[in-house]
C-alpha cells in the first residue's frame, strides 16, 4: 500500500470520527430533555431488544462504552427503568430486565434515534458526507 493510500485511510478514519461524534452529540441533545444520555440510551436499547433477561456479563460483552456497565445499570435501576432480579438457576447470577417505565423510555430513545435518521438522511442528500464519500471512491480506485 502506498503512502498516498496510508494518508486517505487516515483521513477517512478521521472524517468518520468527526461524524460519529456530531453524531453522538446530537443523539445527546435529543436525549437531554428526557434525562437519558447516549450511553444509557444504547444499553436501554440492548435490553429491550434481548429476548432473555441477560447478565452483567452479557451486557458488559455486548457494550462498547467506556462506562462499565455495572455503573449504567445501578444508574438506571436507581431511576426505576431497569429491574435486577436473580438467575433462577445460578443465583450468583444477576439478569436484568426494562420495567413497564424502562420499556417506555426505550420507545423514547428509539423515536430520538429514529427522527435523528431521519435528519441525517435529509444532511446526507444535502452532501454532508461528501469528503467521505470523496475519500472513499479515491481508495477504491487507488487500490
Amino acid at each position: 500500500m502506498s503512502m498516498t493510500n496510508n494518508v486517505y485511510i487516515i483521513d477517512l478514519i478521521e472524517s468518520i470520527e468527526r461524524l460519529h461524534y456530531k453524531y453522538r452529540t446530537e443523539f445527546g441533545i435529543q436525549l437531554a430533555p428526557h434525562g437519558v444520555t447516549p450511553t444509557e440510551a444504547s444499553l436501554l436499547l440492548l435490553l429491550a431488544s434481548s429476548e432473555t433477561a441477560p447478565s452483567l456479563k452479557e451486557i458488559g460483552a455486548a457494550q462498547t462504552a467506556d462506562t462499565p456497565p455495572s455503573r449504567l445499570l445501578r444508574s438506571l435501576r436507581d431511576r426505576k427503568l431497569v429491574r435486577q432480579t436473580r438467575d433462577k438457576l445460578d443465583e450468583r447470577i444477576w439478569r436484568f430486565t426494562l420495567t413497564a417505565q424502562g420499556k417506555r423510555m426505550a420507545d423514547v430513545v428509539q423515536k430520538c434515534k429514529v427522527d435523528l435518521a431521519k435528519q441525517w438522511g435529509r444532511d446526507l442528500s444535502k452532501g454532508s458526507l461528501g469528503p467521505t464519500v470523496k475519500l472513499l471512491r479515491q481508495l477504491s480506485t487507488g487500490l
